[in-house]
């Protein structure tokens, strides 16, 4: 069974960008995002992922690339089902907050991407 579709309106322009936190010293991977709303209002953000929340709870995170990425790949950006994993996490919070994704192409630009889980 495919879950609700959800309309989300939103442009997202994204750009990974790799910083140094002066505090800590250490590199550090962030998002340059760009969010409009439904009024064509843009607002700016630099970001480490982006969770977008639909309007039956489930969630899809995105983040930047893995940075191992092979380089004859081009840049992108990482997409989760459901969250994130968090590092030694349980296997029950896994299953919590962790989703299959489903993809539906569109056209050949544009493409439904939403979390997918199976029902019992």
């Amino acid at each position: 069974m495919i879950p609700e579709i959800t309309t989300v309106w939103m442009t997202i322009s994204c750009r990974c960008t790799s910083g140094t936190d002066d505090i800590q010293e250490h590199k550090r991977d962030f998002m340059k995002v760009d969010a409009k709303n439904e009024h064509g209002v843009t607002q700016h953000l630099d970001v480490s992922s982006l969770i977008i929340t639909f309007s039956n709870g489930e969630t899809i995170e995105i983040t930047c690339e893995n940075e191992n990425r092979p380089a004859d790949i081009p840049e992108g950006v990482t997409v989760w089902g459901g969250k994130v994993p968090e590092e030694n996490a349980t296997l029950d919070k896994l299953k919590s907050t962790t989703r299959g994704l489903g993809v539906y192409p569109l056209a050949a630009n544009m493409m439904h991407i939403f979390p997918y889980s199976l029902r019992k």
